[in-house]
Parts: C-alpha cells; sequence; structure tokens
C-alpha cells in the first residue's frame, strides 16, 4: 500500500510538473506578436499606450477598417474610457531584408515601412526611409521597436497593464513604449520622418464622427546611372494603401441613440 502510495504521489507530482510547463508555455505563447507586414495601431493618452496588431496591411488602395469597441475592455483609466482625444498613428514593415539588386555592385537593401502621415510622404528621402526602418525593424533580425514589443513582460499591473497576443496596454515610461523608444518626444519615427501623430480620433465627445488617416507604404528604389558604373541614384516611391479610419465607438453611438429616442419620447407626449 505504500508502494502505491509513492507511485501515486509521483504521477502527482509529474503531472504537476507537465502542468507548470503547460501554463508556462501558455503564457508566453499569450504574449505581443507578429509578422512581417503586420499593421501596428498606437494609442497614447494620459501618460499610457494602447498598442494593436490589425494583422497584414493592404497591398493596395484598400484602407483598413477598425472597431474601438473591441479595445473597451482594456483601455487604462487615463483613457476616461475612450479614445476619443487620444494620439494615434499606424506603422509596419512589410520587409525588413529585401533587397534590390544591381550588375555591378550586387544587392543593396531596399528599405520599406508602411505608415500614417498627415503631411507629404514624398518629402522622406531615402535616407531617412533607411534610418526610419532600422527603428522599427532592421534588417537582419536586429532589434527594433517591433522587436522590443515582443520582449515585453507579463501584466504587472503597473507599467504593463495587459499583454496579450494582439494587444499591449502599458506606460509612455516603458522602455519599449512608442513615446519611449519611437518617438523621442516628436511626432517623428526616430527623428527621421514626417509621421504626425497629432490627427485626435474623435475630435468633439458625444458625435458620430469618424476619423482616419491616410496610409502609405514607402519603399527605396536603386538605378544605376547610365556609363557610370557604381554610381546610383536612390529614390523613393510612394504607395498609396487607402486610410486607416475608426468606426463610431459604441459609447458614441448609444449616447447618439439615446437622444434620438429621447426626442421621439417628447413628441409622443406633446401629441
Amino acid at each position: 500500500m505504500t508502494q502505491l502510495k509513492r507511485e501515486l504521489r509521483r504521477a502527482l507530482l509529474g503531472a504537476a510538473v507537465v502542468g507548470v510547463a503547460w501554463l508556462s508555455a501558455a503564457t508566453s505563447a499569450s504574449a505581443f506578436s507578429f509578422v512581417n507586414g503586420d499593421l501596428i495601431l498606437t494609442f497614447v493618452k494620459g501618460g499610457n499606450e494602447v498598442i494593436v496588431n490589425e494583422g497584414q496591411a493592404p497591398t493596395g488602395a484598400t484602407g483598413v477598417t477598425f472597431d474601438p469597441g473591441a479595445l473597451a475592455s482594456i483601455l487604462p483609466s487615463s483613457f476616461g474610457g475612450t479614445l476619443v482625444g487620444a494620439d494615434w498613428t499606424a506603422l509596419g514593415v512589410r520587409a525588413p531584408d529585401l533587397m534590390t539588386s544591381n550588375t555591378s555592385a550586387g544587392p543593396i537593401n531596399a528599405y520599406n515601412i508602411i505608415m500614417t502621415t498627415t503631411k507629404d510622404p514624398t518629402l522622406v528621402d531615402y535616407n531617412s526611409l533607411g534610418a526610419a526602418q532600422a527603428v522599427l525593424s532592421p534588417a537582419g533580425g536586429a532589434t527594433g521597436w517591433f522587436q522590443m514589443l515582443k520582449q515585453i513582460g507579463a501584466a504587472n499591473g503597473g507599467t504593463i497593464l495587459t499583454n496579450n497576443a494582439s494587444q499591449l496596454v502599458i506606460s509612455t515610461a516603458l522602455l519599449q513604449s512608442y513615446s519611449g523608444n519611437v518617438g523621442f518626444g516628436t511626432d517623428e519615427v526616430g527623428n527621421t520622418l514626417p509621421i504626425n501623430t497629432s490627427a485626435i480620433f474623435g475630435n468633439t465627445p458625444g458625435t458620430t464622427q469618424t476619423e482616419s488617416l491616410p496610409l502609405y507604404e514607402l519603399i527605396q528604389n536603386l538605378t544605376e546611372t547610365p556609363l557610370d558604373s557604381g554610381n546610383f541614384n536612390f529614390d523613393v516611391t510612394v504607395k498609396n494603401l487607402g486610410s486607416i479610419a475608426a468606426i463610431p465607438e459604441p459609447g458614441t453611438v448609444l449616447l447618439v441613440g439615446a437622444g434620438l429616442l429621447g426626442l421621439a419620447r417628447f413628441g409622443k407626449r406633446r401629441v
């Protein structure tokens, strides 16, 4: 009987070890993740950031629409229950290791990023484009902002409020934050691109206003100078990907609906 108890204890211990390992793996798997070409949205308000992976960015001018209602359960108290008044932007890198080849100098990195801006994207030169990609997702798997997002630990009730496969809520004071790592106190990626994040989501609280930002993909090009081998011209192609737009928040719709219902009741009473 004693031997049976020992075997039972061993079995239970083994099961416990397996359970702990499984939970650990499950926790690790639930951390924020992305693949190349995903569109990462960032909302900044009141000292916190809500970072969301919206999945693959479009390749043509189809645009992206997201539902703020899907974020209601994770908004920190500093947001006051709404995205109204938050600064926001969207960024991605389609192919960090994209190369452009030529006959004399061999392959050269062709930098590329997906971005929102309210400024003129054609003003971005190839040097700024390369510097911006180095901040976001460098070629060769080097560490950039996107990789840092994957390394954020589990929620701790302080600087990390939410961390799952597609959503992060973190403090702007955290090193891996957009504010602390990418913006450096400006509205630009690493001070290299005219990416303006000041387009306010929902300028007027309680309205059905829909906010959107134009979405682009910028790709570095290389052409060899005719009759002058080894000299190259670099430029940047700007591709229109439509806009990234937000449908009205559920709270806004409810407020408008309640107002209409109140007017209807008032009308009935007068009748």
